[in-house]
């Protein structure tokens, strides 16, 4: 018995000898570990304090391969302080090309800090190269928050450029920007094919819709294509045309509206006291004093239930499935279905364009609200138009400009007038000058 108990204790003792041979073992690797690093930090330290004395006597280059040493044959926990130190040593010397290339490295990292982004795009508006600091802008401000890169963006996002246009009368162009244009007694257009402008031969002509469009020659309604070539003629014998939306129009006829197909043949027997086309297929129809909206087909959508559809600059009424609509207690935004988007009601309100709908509170002052309602920017302003393609026109006192959604001045308000954006162009006036601006950068 005392044998086994001998044993047992040579055993314990055994077992406690290795593990304080391990405890010993371990505790010199992390000695000869912290010697090493130690070591590692003092060799980098050494090159970094070489590199600041070359810095001190603006020897850059010299610095610049200390640093460059010291970066990359180490790797220790103040790697980034001494790159922080190559980055500001760069900005000393003006040396853009090597500081924006540590960028692209942390732009791939997506470790780019908002200065950093600032100052390359800063850099490359200097050089002329819009192109590249709007791509760079428009990444940074998918990483990150920042009011002034928001500011920096939208400065580039819409610089513009202008033309003058010769002429005096005009309505507002479709989408492929023909523009119905007039010499004070007919009709002609602008943009068109050679064979079609410049012939100022029309008593009306409406806006192309995609290779068509309604003009009246010589008293009769007419069909005409981008060249000029006659397509259709009204043998009904229609008093006016409204609007055009693809195969459809709108036609007047002993004071009731009809739908018509372009090659003036009647649709349906049904007629209206109103009607909007829009480009989406969607119809806006008036009877009784009360608008409904119908879809392509002739079907009515929702009941006759809106006091007033308001139509937008184009003459078109619907955004996606979203319309500006008037009930007893206002004017909203509702969908197409005749769901309305918000209770929110406002003493006045223009068609939607493509982004935020103008509004009027009780006082008659303009601002913007989103498709909830929501006010986006104050009423603030004397008249304005919906946002299109991220720019509203206002007026303030007898001149326009156009904002942001964030109410930062884009075109400075000194225009006579102006009209919403329309696949990046617009038509403004400005000391008896018509100029149309296009956006560089229109999406």
């Amino acid at each position: 018995m005392a044998k086994k108990r001998k044993n047992v204790v040579k055993q314990t003792q055994s077992l406690t000898g290795m593990i304080i041979l391990a405890m010993v073992a371990l505790t010199w690797v992390l000695v000869m570990s912290s010697v090493l690093d130690n070591s590692e930090e003092q060799e980098q330290l050494a090159l970094v304090e070489s590199a600041r004395s070359f810095w001190a006597d603006k020897l850059y280059i010299r610095a610049e391969s200390a640093y460059l040493s010291a970066l990359n044959n180490y790797s220790t926990e103040y790697n980034d302080q001494y790159e922080s130190e190559l980055m500001e040593m760069y900005l000393e010397e003006d040396n853009r090309d090597d500081y924006m290339s540590i960028v692209t490295t942390h732009r791939t990292n997506n470790t780019a800090t908002e200065e950093e982004y600032i100052r390359c795009a800063e850099w490359l508006l200097e050089d002329g190269d819009e192109s590249s600091a709007y791509s760079l802008l428009v990444e940074a401000l998918g990483r990150m928050e920042s009011d002034t890169l928001r500011q920096m963006y939208e400065s580039v996002r819409y610089s513009y450029q202008t033309s003058v246009l010769n002429v005096t009368e005009y309505l507002q162009p479709a989408t492929n920007w023909i523009i119905p244009i007039s010499n004070g007694e007919n009709w002609g257009y602008s943009g068109a094919a050679r064979s079609l402008s410049g012939q100022f031969i029309y008593e009306e002509a409406l806006h192309f819709s995609g290779s068509y469009a309604v003009v009246k020659l010589d008293g009769v309604y007419t069909l005409i294509d981008s060249s000029g070539n006659w397509m259709a003629i009204d043998k009904i014998g229609l008093d006016q045309v409204t609007d055009i939306r693809g195969m459809i129009i709108v036609g007047v006829k002993d004071g009731s509206y009809g739908l018509y197909y372009n090659t003036f043949v009647s649709i349906s027997d049904e007629t209206y006291e109103n009607i909007y086309l829009d480009d989406s297929g969607y119809i806006a129809v008036k009877k009784d004093g009360k608008w409904a909206f119908m879809s392509s087909d002739l079907k009515l959508i929702t009941d006759y239930q809106f006091d007033e559809v308001v139509p937008n600059c184009n003459s078109g009424f619907c955004y996606g499935s979203y319309a500006v609509v008037k009930d007893s207690g206002g004017y909203y935004v509702t969908l197409l279905d005749g769901t309305a988007c918000s209770n929110v009601r406002y003493a006045d309100a223009k068609g939607i364009e493509s982004g935020l709908v103008a509004v009027a509170d009780s006082s008659g002052k303009w601002g913007y609200i989103n498709e909830k309602g929501e006010l986006i920017v104050p009423c603030e302003y004397d008249d304005a138009y919906s946002m299109s393609c991220g720019l509203g026109a206002v007026k303030v006192g007898d001149e326009w400009g156009y904002i942001s959604r964030y109410g930062d001045w884009i075109i400075s308000c000194e225009l006579d007038s102006a009209l919403p954006f329309q696949a990046g162009s617009t038509l403004v006036e400005q000391g008896g000058k018509v100029i149309k601006i296009s956006l560089k950068y229109y999406e």
